[in-house]
């Protein structure tokens, strides 16, 4: 009789809990699927957040998903990140503001994709287990030996993750075998027993600051390949980024901080030239284009050789002074060239983190300098005399007037090409020179347009879509 009291007055209670009368006499909504209500077709759908953006739709045309994509057996990996522009249309500053949204839209990514890296790098770490081990040895043994022309410890072309990566595994294999596993067994039941036990170990506290360090170890390449522009005529604006990581865009960026440009990526495919593939400064629709285009984008020219397209933009405070126009153009150009510069220069600071690293220690200590955040970023756009860069030239200037506001703009589209910069540093070395910027001072490629578009007093929306799927 008591068991039945108890569990009488404990389904009374529940009733009592979850009764429609009793969640409207405490403030809470009934529930969803009340029909009395309506039902679910009359609950509002909410789009918010990067997923839902244009950068988000874009990701879904192209039936790509967020974090790891596969392409023809090869992986590469997809990112959001969407922020508001902080100054109205119209306002002193607003021009400026817009790429001050898109950079930090891109730090924001960067940390996202370093999630995504984090997932692949424990999945590929604990399915190597399983693998053949005599394969799986000769990888390892791959993964140590030095580029051509470079020596072990991270100073060849894709040493530096390699080695942030053995020292990952080497982790791994200790904490396995304290715990009585061995991850080289023969036995392939006791490989995937060593398997299970490495998925844990990974998940654990312990090494969730290693697996956060080696995935932005490798985070290199990393480019906008998709930026989408909204301002709406009478509200701040935003804008979203797709950001993009390949073993490709690794490559090319380890290419350039290694100034080894034997192993950079090429296409066979015919193309047109590297100005025919960017927005024309010749027509409006292309100058919108322009207006649109953030960061860099990355190209096959006619004669397959890979380009980075970077493009600048900088705020005419006073379209009728002709200083005004000179000084906000020499910015735009400026800011181009950061681009260029901060592509690189991350993988030089990551390289040079993990070649250092004696140990899975050391590599973690190095690794806490790495913040993703605006100072960290800026600092790898300032350094020039360190890590100087050829093969970059200007390619075009442009100007005018923002569709929405009418507030002037000054635009620079600014080029690094590889077999330039091979060439400038060939010359250099045989001349016995240390390498300098090339700069593209009097390139004879340097074009300049002002159009006047303006203002409409309607919304703005513009995207940079031309960038190469590699």
């Amino acid at each position: 009789m008591k068991m039945f009291s108890k569990v009488f007055f404990i389904l009374l209670a529940v009733w009592l809990l979850y009764s429609p009368g009793v969640l409207q006499a405490q403030g809470t909504a009934p529930s969803m699927f009340d029909k009395k209500q309506g039902g679910v077709g009359k609950f509002k759908r909410l789009s918010f957040g990067a997923n839902n953006s244009k950068c988000g739709e874009y990701v879904k045309q192209k039936k790509w998903k967020k974090g790891k994509n596969t392409r023809n057996r090869k992986s590469f990996f997809i990112a959001l990140a969407k922020k508001q522009i902080a100054i109205k249309p119209g306002d002193p500053g607003f021009i400026d503001s817009r790429y001050v949204a898109f950079r930090e839209a891109m730090i924001e990514a960067k940390g996202r994709m370093v999630k995504h890296l984090e997932t692949a790098i424990s999945s590929e770490a604990a399915s190597n287990i399983v693998a053949n081990p005599i394969l799986f040895a000769q990888k390892r043994a791959s993964q140590e030996k030095p580029s051509k022309g470079k020596t072990a410890g991270g100073t060849g072309i894709s040493g530096a993750y390699d080695k942030a990566l053995r020292l990952l595994n080497l982790k791994l294999d200790k904490s396995l075998k304290e715990e009585g596993y061995d991850p080289q067994a023969k036995e392939l039941n006791e490989r995937k027993k060593a398997a299970v036990a490495a998925k844990k170990i990974l998940k654990s506290q312990a090494f969730s600051e290693t697996l956060s360090a080696v995935a932005k170890n490798k985070l290199k390449g990393v480019f906008a390949k998709y930026v989408f522009e909204n301002i709406p005529a009478d509200a701040s604006g935003s804008i979203c980024v797709m950001a993009y990581y390949s073993s490709n865009t690794e490559l090319l960026a380890d290419a350039m901080a290694a100034r080894d440009f034997s192993q950079a990526p090429r296409s066979k495919r015919k193309r047109t030239s590297i100005e025919s593939q960017i927005p024309s400064d010749q027509t409006d629709d292309g100058v919108r284009g322009l207006i649109s285009s953030f960061g860099i984008s990355i190209h096959f020219d006619e004669k397959g050789q890979v380009n980075i397209v970077s493009y600048g933009q900088a705020e005419i405070t006073n379209v009728n002074n002709d200083m005004d126009y000179e000084i906000a153009k020499g910015r735009a150009e400026l800011i181009a060239q950061a681009s260029i510069r901060r592509f690189m220069n991350e993988s030089v600071s990551l390289r040079e983190k993990s070649a250092t690293s004696q140990n899975i220690t050391e590599f973690k200590n190095n690794m806490q300098s790495v913040k993703l955040e605006t100072g960290y970023f800026k600092k790898l756009e300032e350094v020039s005399k360190a890590f100087p860069i050829n093969g970059m030239y200007s390619l075009r200037e442009w100007g005018a007037q923002h569709p929405l506001t009418g507030q002037g703009i000054a635009g620079a589209v600014v080029v690094w090409n590889a077999s330039l910069a091979e060439g400038a540093i060939s010359d250099k070395r045989r001349l016995n020179q240390i390498p300098e910027d090339t700069g593209g001072d009097n390139n004879p490629k340097l074009k300049s347009s002002d159009r006047n578009l303006k203002g409409t007093g309607g919304s703005f929306q513009g995207g940079k879509k031309e960038s190469e799927d590699f």
